[in-house]
């Protein structure tokens, strides 16, 4: 439960806020750290959900994606898709 947060911190913020967390010295300290983990993943999802979406949309008008056990979905950064 805690992985998936500590490392949204990483990709949408600061990673150190994990750190401390797992440093603080008081329960407090450490569930004020937890709290904003939380916030960055959710913040991840909202920000990734409508993009995951338009992607499985895609692949699903593919024929060949619909078949295949992966797909990996790329965009060159300035291109909209």
């Amino acid at each position: 439960m805690i992985a998936p947060r500590v490392n949204a911190a990483g990709r949408m913020d600061d990673a150190r806020k994990a750190v401390q967390m797992f440093v603080a010295e008081t329960y407090e300290a450490a569930l004020k750290y937890a709290e904003m983990l939380h916030a960055d993943i959710r913040t991840e999802k909202k920000q990734t959900q409508p993009l995951l979406r338009k992607r499985l949309q895609l692949l699903k008008k593919d024929e060949i994606s619909l078949k295949r056990k992966s797909t990996v979905v790329f965009n060159h950064i300035g291109i909209k898709v």
